[in-house]
């Protein structure tokens, strides 16, 4: 018993902190909403999403859950990097799990965190299943920087406002420090790793990704299929602006969105809900589209995948079988 009270104890200052975070991204999200809410009317935002085309909607919806099937793909490919043969089917049923958790909790951490449990469920050992997970998230917010990066000259050209010129190199600098931290996490000695448990699991991490890269055939089909996902997001946003008779072109929305799906991947708001929002008006704005119609899309968006993602809660304890068997000719770093 009083090793009982002495565990409570321990762990409240934990839950106290982990409660504290999520009202301050709650508190985010909501004021973002509040916010928008001020300058437009609320009401008829919802009215306006709901008078979309059901074409583009039928069209959305069909590119999203083709996303959640990429995705899944993408993350069977990582797990052979690993070692471990899976049915596509189960990763599928565990990545549309992961979709319906990150737009129910605190963006992609809970999805992940999900996704994680549904595979230790299925005999994956915790390891493994971690580094499997945040080897499919950092892929993808690699390529997501990477698209950002590469339309940054065209962003800077088309922007006039010298504010938002400094925030879009501050987050082109930002992702590019963090990979270059992840990659410094190599070089650590081993004596130093050895007593820090973090310092010891990002350096694998980092392991990890080196590894992968040096693996051609895997580190390409990673980074196509987390380019596909990238343009996926495109295509949507593309289909509702459409439906809407906006005036813009791919080409644009290409350039316009990698900044705005780099910020809403930030666990910083519940499922990227304000921060997309604010982004998206702040970008479209930049080739005259207004804010009101930007809002419209971006709300369409997030309704859409919510949508998409409402199966992956009834597969929650689903019961099919991971395939544990090994793969020939993949070098295991997950040890």
């Amino acid at each position: 018993m009083q090793h009982e009270i002495i565990d409570e104890v321990e762990q409240s200052p934990k839950r106290g902190m982990h409660y504290l975070v999520l009202g301050v991204k709650l508190s985010l999200s909501v004021g973002l909403v509040v916010y928008l809410a001020t300058y437009f009317d609320f009401e008829e935002i919802v009215k306006g999403v709901a008078e979309f085309p059901l074409w583009s909607v039928v069209a959305a919806f069909a590119v999203l859950f083709g996303q959640v099937s990429v995705n899944a793909l993408r993350c069977s490919r990582i797990l052979v990097f690993f070692d471990y043969a899976k049915r596509w089917l189960t990763v599928f049923r565990i990545t549309w799990v992961g979709f319906f958790y990150a737009q129910t909790m605190i963006s992609f951490v809970g999805g992940d965190s999900m996704r994680i449990w549904q595979f230790t469920r299925r005999q994956l050992p915790f390891k493994v299943a971690a580094e499997v997970v945040l080897m499919d998230r950092i892929s993808g917010m690699v390529v997501q920087l990477t698209f950002m990066i590469l339309s940054l000259p065209v962003m800077l050209f088309w922007v006039e406002d010298i504010s938002k010129k400094v925030v879009l190199l501050l987050l082109c600098l930002a992702g590019i420090v963090g990979l270059v931290c992840l990659a410094f996490f190599r070089r650590i000695p081993a004596v130093v790793a050895s007593k820090y448990r973090l310092i010891r699991a990002v350096g694998k991490m980092s392991d990890n990704v080196f590894y992968l890269l040096n693996n051609k055939r895997l580190s390409v089909q990673v980074l196509f299929l987390s380019s596909v996902i990238v343009l996926m997001n495109v295509t949507v946003i593309y289909t509702f602006s459409q439906a809407i008779g906006i005036g813009i072109s791919y080409w644009e929305i290409l350039v316009l969105t990698p900044s705005v799906f780099f910020l809403s991947m930030m666990p910083i708001s519940i499922a990227g809900w304000g921060v997309r929002e604010s982004a998206m008006a702040a970008a479209f704005t930049v080739v005259g589209v207004p804010v009101s119609q930007t809002i419209l899309v971006s709300v369409a968006y997030g309704m859409t995948l919510l949508l998409v993602s409402l199966p992956g809660s009834l597969l929650l304890f689903s019961k099919s079988d991971l395939n544990s068997g090994k793969k020939k000719d993949v070098t295991s770093v997950a040890g």
